[in-house]
């Protein structure tokens, strides 16, 4: 006699992957909503007590240049400001504009879908065209035009130049003789 049986599929161990998915959209959304929460924390303990702010960043665990920024970006941008499809470092980025400067900007981020590396790139894009300096100050302009032409350089010539700047660094800021360079 012949008996038949039917093998049922072991049933699924864990999450279905949409579940998944949305467990980890959940987690990505509470992380956002805990990192404005501290800067807007950290930015209320500043404003109502500056003296103790000081005592505050000493006596953390936490990194103290995170602090400030999570203050400064949450002082920056009150919640009625802030654009929920960006991230709180794209926020950080467009804090650093001047104020006029800001929500054209944040509407650009929100209408191109900016990230962090998108807003980087932005901001440093847009500090170097709007720059304004000194006439009298020779030093801060030739220095500008130093980052620029680096900015602008492709990563090959970053590489070659970098060990003959390291080089007169080294020999107290002497001038560049790119001969000699290879030669330690």
């Amino acid at each position: 006699m012949t008996a038949l049986a039917t093998i049922e599929p072991p049933a699924q161990i864990g999450p279905s992957f949409e579940a998944w998915l949305e467990e980890g959209r959940d987690i990505a959304a509470q992380r956002r909503n805990l990192t404005w929460a501290m800067g807007d924390h950290l930015a209320t303990g500043k404003r109502l007590f500056p003296q103790q702010w000081e005592l505050l960043l000493q006596n953390v665990p936490e990194d103290r240049k995170e602090l400030q920024d999570a203050a400064m970006v949450a002082e920056t941008f009150p919640a009625a400001l802030r654009a929920p499809a960006l991230s709180f470092q794209v926020h950080k980025y467009l804090a650093q504009l001047d104020p006029e400067q800001r929500l054209p900007m944040l509407k650009r981020a929100v209408d191109e879908r900016w990230g962090k590396k998108q807003a980087s790139r932005v901001l440093t894009e847009h500090k170097q065209e709007t720059a304004q300096f000194d006439d009298d100050d020779a030093e801060a302009r030739l220095a500008t035009e130093m980052f620029r032409a680096w900015n602008r350089a492709p990563q090959e010539a970053r590489r070659y130049a970098a060990p003959l700047l390291q080089r007169a660094i080294r020999n107290g800021f002497a001038a560049i003789n790119e001969d000699e360079a290879w030669d330690e």
